[in-house]
């Protein structure tokens, strides 16, 4: 699988593939969910896997044009006809390598031959709307409930948009399910290929990110999540470009939800609000306009004037979900810790990741919530950690917890910290006062971080599970304030007692 290729016939000018590969386009042209396919030097990365959105190759109209097309005629004078080899990707099967996965490749000529698939489509005058209102330096806000296709139409006008533009920028506001990054985040993203695929096969840098320490919209602070956003504009506009922006929003549009909603758009003050329409009428909301963002009970003032593109969605609400949303945040979160590993000859275990040694004197602690000072060392040890940069001339208090020395911030807010990425804590070691965290990171941005935010995000069970590869299990938390732990206590037990 890993350097196979296979072929698909091209009927009536449109290809669907089902798996992960790279496509070259040898000659001609082609379309896909709003992206031109041209010849170039690099191939296009598809990642179409069963049960996520589909995404169908259809031939430009002068390439179905047999008698115009040099290219399809001598196509088909070969043994095959309308055969094109493809190139498969191996970089997802080696990371499922230890899963229970298995990724087939699979060319059907027709819809109805893939089981338990629905094709959707939306009117002519929707798609000519959306290719119309790209353009240089627009801003698009991207809103709906849940389950009503957001984040597909949001990949369909990046597509269209970098038809025409070298990059776009994309504010992810959803930090349940982000879309290019792992969840738990405000950030800003620089995208410069199209976008074919689940949100886990396209994880990439930030360009601007801020930590949602608590993981739900619901539990944190409004001026908080704000500022985060507020944070992640600034630096789109520090840019100083041309280049578009587009925003996704969260599902929730209700209540408090719809206020932030509101709030967010006074912010990056769009030229088009594409607000998606779900057929149960009772998860939707009036439509969008200046008058009703002006109506909004905030400091901030609004005047300016948005177009408003209302969508009716043809995706069912609520419906049963093959791969929940909770399966996909761990799949993101695979995808980005596999990267510490510079080889995959070997088992994706944690055992063989180097980590990074950080010493107490050269970083701030920051917790999600208040614990005892004794407690410090086993709430930030074995947990998913915000690596952050906090500048040197903002006041925070801080004071030294007096059993692990620590420099804990006394700081209910997040805005000032600029999310990093994310790392896993190793181990603590109390005597050296040194703390182990695995990460991605390179060294050089390693060298930026003196904040370590301790989050809600839950350690992945794969990684919980999966430690193999070496006859006992590593100590995870060498000292305790209370007790002495054995050497070699696993991950799991400590987990297990958290």
């Amino acid at each position: 699988m890993e350097k196979d290729s296979f072929e698909g016939k091209f009927e009536f000018g449109i290809l669907l593939i089902s798996g992960s590969f790279n496509l070259t386009v040898l000659k001609g042209c082609a379309k896909c969910h709003g992206f031109h396919l041209m010849k170039k030097n690099e191939p296009y990365y598809f990642c179409n896997i069963l049960p996520f959105s589909q995404f169908c190759i259809e031939l430009c109209d002068d390439e179905c044009n047999e008698k115009s097309n040099e290219f399809r005629y001598r196509i088909e004078k070969i043994e095959k006809p309308n055969l094109i080899h493809i190139q498969t990707d191996s970089y997802f099967s080696r990371l499922v390598r230890n899963m229970n996965a298995k990724i087939e490749h699979e060319v059907f000529n027709n819809y109805t031959e893939i089981k338990n698939m629905k094709v959707v489509t939306y009117d002519y005058d929707t798609i000519t709307t959306l290719s119309k209102m790209c353009g240089f330096n627009k801003k698009y806000f991207v809103m709906g409930s849940t389950d009503t296709g957001k984040s597909t139409m949001t990949k369909y006008i990046v597509n269209c948009l970098l038809n025409i533009n070298d990059k776009v920028y994309y504010i992810d506001c959803d930090i349940g399910q982000s879309e290019f990054s792992t969840p738990g985040c405000i950030s800003l993203f620089c995208l410069k290929k199209p976008v074919f695929g689940p949100p886990f096969s396209h994880v990439i840098e930030t360009v601007a990110s801020c930590t949602i320490a608590n993981n739900t919209v619901t539990n944190i602070e409004i001026n908080s999540y704000l500022a985060c956003v507020n944070h992640c504009y600034n630096h789109y506009l520090n840019q100083k470009v041309n280049d578009p922006l587009v925003v996704n929003w969260m599902g929730w549009i209700q209540g408090l939800g719809y206020q932030l909603m509101k709030e967010t758009i006074k912010i990056v003050r769009p030229h088009f609000v594409v607000q998606l329409d779900s057929p149960m009428k009772h998860v939707n909301i009036n439509p969008v306009d200046t008058l009703s963002i002006q109506d909004s009970k905030s400091k901030r003032s609004f005047s300016k004037e948005f177009t408003n593109v209302l969508i009716k969605s043809p995706i069912a609400y609520n419906t049963v979900k093959t791969y929940p949303n909770q399966k996909l945040r761990q799949l993101q979160f695979l995808v980005y810790f596999s990267n510490v590993f510079k080889v995959f000859n070997v088992a994706l275990s944690l055992n063989y990741a180097k980590p990074y040694m950080i010493h107490f004197s050269n970083i701030f602690i920051k917790l999600h919530t208040k614990v005892p000072p004794d407690m410090y060392c086993d709430v930030i040890n074995a947990s998913v950690v915000s690596l952050s940069h906090l500048e040197d001339n903002c006041d925070y208090t801080h004071n030294y917890c007096n059993i692990s020395k620590m420099n804990i911030l006394q700081s209910n807010t997040t805005e000032k910290f600029d999310h990093l990425g994310y790392g896993i804590i190793r181990n603590v070691d109390l005597i050296n006062r040194i703390i182990f965290v695995i990460t991605p990171l390179s060294s050089k941005i390693i060298s930026q971080v003196n904040v370590i935010i301790c989050t809600k995000i839950p350690l992945l069970t794969n990684i919980l599970s999966s430690q193999t590869n070496l006859a006992y299990q590593p100590n995870y938390l060498s000292y305790s304030s209370n007790n002495m732990l054995s050497k070699h206590q696993s991950l799991a037990s400590i987990r297990k007692r958290r």
